[in-house]
């Protein structure tokens, strides 16, 4: 599995899309993503369903990310 970073975007095995939008450094092993539909949740770095996300992209910032063609199924 990838490094995670903020600004990467990830597909998630149900297909949803999510952006790292912070690691929480007060959460150890946790990240705050976003959803395409604008829920924001925390993951931990090692969940089970981390492992099955695929990384599609990556970007400088989170902001980037979330207006990219690949967070917003653009082509």
């Amino acid at each position: 599995m990838s490094k995670i970073n903020v600004g990467q975007i990830w597909q998630q095995s149900n297909g949803y899309k999510i952006v790292i939008t912070a690691i929480d450094m007060d959460l150890i092993g946790e990240v705050i993503v976003i959803f395409q539909d604008g829920d924001v949740a925390y993951k931990s770095k090692e969940d089970t369903e981390f492992s099955f996300c695929t990384l599609l992209a990556e970007y400088p910032t989170w902001q980037q990310a979330i207006n990219s063609k690949e967070f917003k199924n653009e082509s």
